[in-house]
């Protein structure tokens, strides 16, 4: 069976182009998670080393509180940014932006709390160079999936939809 192009139902320009950003900021979502996974894979081996040469660290970088609690927010962002799009969701999307505080200040807490800790002499500063790389990986994923969120309230391309609230007002990115 042959299908033209005149088949096809067509979208406008607009749709085409947020289509386009939005791979795009999906293909650099997956170079920020391939860079947390080549960096969990340095810390696994450097405790297998370490193990091998009779050396047993106190503690494993990656189980942290505060990382754990990032990687759920950043996972929410995600899933909610998506489903904000697909769903043409304003009220998904306005939690999405909201939360990007959140993970922003998390991000912020958990520099600031390394770099304390080193300066006390806890914990070794090649492993702080894998732990921040990761939480800067994150705060990236959740800065683009904060992108497509705005997609979804027409903040991207601003002359396609006026997005109102229950006042009549513009919505203001805050």
């Amino acid at each position: 069976m042959y299908i033209s192009v005149e088949d096809l139902p067509m979208r406008n320009s607009n749709e085409h182009a947020q289509m386009g950003e939005i791979g795009k900021y999906l293909e650099r979502m997956g170079d920020h998670t391939e860079n947390i996974l080549k960096n969990i894979e340095e810390v696994n081996d450097a405790e297998k080393a370490q193990k091998k040469n009779g050396k047993i660290e106190d503690e494993n970088i990656l189980y942290n509180e505060n990382l754990i609690e990032l990687f759920h927010l950043v996972k929410q962002n995600i899933e909610e940014a998506l489903q904000a799009y697909e769903e043409d969701n304003h009220s998904i999307a306005g939690k999405v932006i909201k939360r990007e505080k959140d993970v922003n200040d998390l991000e912020e807490s958990i520099r600031r709390t390394y770099i304390s800790n080193l300066n006390k002499g806890i914990g070794k500063p090649s492993d702080g160079i894998l732990f921040v790389d990761i939480v800067s990986n994150l705060e990236r994923i959740s800065d683009h999936s904060v992108k497509i969120a705005r997609h979804s309230l027409g903040i991207r391309y601003p002359f396609t939809r006026q997005v109102m609230n229950a006042k009549g007002e513009k919505f203001v990115n805050s």
